[in-house]
C-alpha cells in the first residue's frame, strides 16, 4: 500500500484460513462482518484456537447496525469494530493503532 504496509485479501473465510495458515505473519487482519461462507466472528474464533495473538490484532468491518449480531464481540472489543462506510484516513488510524501495539 502507500503507507507502507503488505497486503493480502481474501474474498472468503476459507481464502482467509489459507492465508493465515501460510505462516506470513500479520500486523492486523482486517475481516467483514458477511463473509460468503462464514461469519467473520467465525473466523476470529478459529483464529483464537491457533492464532490467539492474530486473533486480538482482528478489527472487524460491519456495514450494519452494531447489534445481537455480535453479541459478547461487541461488548468486550468495541474498539475493534469498524462501521462503514469508513473514510480512509479514518481506516489508516485504527490500522496504525493495531499495528503500533506491542505483541
Amino acid at each position: 500500500s502507500s503507507q507502507g504496509y503488505r497486503v493480502n485479501d481474501a474474498a472468503t473465510a476459507a481464502e482467509a484460513k489459507t492465508l493465515i495458515r501460510s505462516g506470513v505473519d500479520y500486523q492486523c487482519v482486517l475481516c467483514d462482518l458477511h463473509l460468503p461462507d462464514e461469519s467473520g466472528l467465525a473466523v476470529i474464533e478459529w483464529m483464537r484456537g491457533r492464532f490467539p495473538e492474530l486473533a486480538e490484532r482482528t478489527l472487524i468491518l460491519t456495514g450494519g447496525a452494531v447489534g445481537d449480531e455480535l453479541g459478547s464481540f461487541a461488548r468486550d472489543h468495541a474498539d475493534r469494530i469498524i462501521s462503514k462506510p469508513i473514510l480512509p484516513p479514518a481506516l489508516l488510524a485504527r490500522i496504525n493503532a493495531v499495528v503500533s501495539r506491542p505483541r
